[in-house]
């Protein structure tokens, strides 16, 4: 890759992102790619919604306070999902996307429980260790997540004749079916002229720490090593950050309020989201070029959540070779 692309650290008056996303840019003191501000989607920020109609009177101002003091935590999620009975062909939770989609529930309980997939420190190789608390916390998650009333879509048929008709969760959520939905902003423009009466939250955290959000997807920005103006890109990427965070939030957040949601605390609650760091990390971007690294990161948690197998028990049967196969990625 150096033969390609510029490392970083190399330009004038930059100052790499990488370090406030998990050290995800980084690779043996070099960093190929940049992760600020405007490499970011609002779009594609995953946000909680809830049905109106399916909780009690006093129910959207309950969980929009517990939004606001730090009190909405999984377990809170959990036993509100819980106390609000739903019938058989109802679920207490649905999931963006299809069935591989749904499976991003684990992501989303690991990130908001604090685990940290790769440590890329910017002097050294990237390596995988775990905070032995916060993995056996997130252990304990994702298996009730497991256990609860999930919607998940089924698995694409082998046979293209035999494709699944099932739902996608936007779909039962806005036809009334789901009583949460864990999905990207983006869910809003197909979901805003439904039926179901919603509100909008960040999602849960595990202990009501501030964890980054989770994003479904995310771009980079990067600089050709035959650039003939690498002071001129020294100066245009944090410009392009600068200009691209606050405003671009701002901007999303208004043009939701006018065209999508229903309600004033929705609208604050996205700008909440929006404030949050958002979660990039070293694992989403080259599990490609290592072997077992999505086996011992995000791949451990969907399995968990699909499955109901445990985390830690399938992250330890690889996590050696992977720490070492990370030392010889070649760049």
């Amino acid at each position: 890759a150096s033969d390609l692309i510029l490392d970083m650290r190399s330009l004038p008056f930059y100052t790499a992102a990488a370090d406030g996303n998990k050290g995800a840019g980084y690779y043996n003191g070099k960093s190929f790619f940049d992760l600020g501000s405007a490499t970011e989607s609002p779009e594609l920020v995953y946000a909680l919604y809830f049905n109106r109609d399916m909780t009690e009177a006093d129910g959207a101002e309950e969980l929009y306070a517990a939004a606001r003091d730090g009190s909405f935590t999984f377990d809170y999620f959990l036993a509100f999902a819980e106390s609000v009975a739903v019938s058989s062909d109802e679920y207490a939770l649905s999931v963006g996307g299809v069935h591989d989609g749904a499976a991003f529930l684990g992501d989303i309980a690991a990130i908001r429980g604090g685990i940290d997939f790769v440590s890329g420190k910017s002097g050294g190789y990237p390596q995988i260790s775990y905070s032995p608390s916060a993995l056996e916390a997130v252990d304990t998650l994702v298996g009730l997540l497991h256990e609860a009333n999930v919607y998940v879509p089924s698995a694409p048929a082998t046979d293209a004749q035999d494709a699944p008709t099932a739902k996608t969760g936007a779909e039962m959520f806005a036809d009334g079916k789901s009583l949460f939905h864990m999905g990207t902003l983006s869910e809003m423009s197909s979901i805003y002229n439904k039926k179901t009466a919603w509100g909008v939250l960040p999602l849960p955290t595990l202990n009501g720490e501030a964890y980054a959000t989770a994003s479904h997807d995310r771009g980079v920005l990067c600089v050709s090593a035959n650039n003939s103006r690498p002071d001129a890109m020294g100066v245009l990427l944090p410009a392009l950050d600068a200009a691209s965070g606050e405003w671009i939030d701002g901007e999303y957040a208004a043009y939701c309020a006018e065209n999508y949601i229903r309600d004033n605390d929705s609208f604050h609650m996205i700008k909440k989201i929006l404030a949050e760091e958002i979660y990039a990390d070293f694992s989403y971007l080259h599990y490609g070029n290592c072997k077992n690294l999505d086996a011992a990161t995000f791949g451990a948690f969907r399995d968990a959540v699909l499955t109901g197998s445990t985390p830690s028990e399938s992250i330890n049967a690889v996590l050696k070779d992977v720490n070492k196969a990370l030392k010889k990625i070649k760049y």
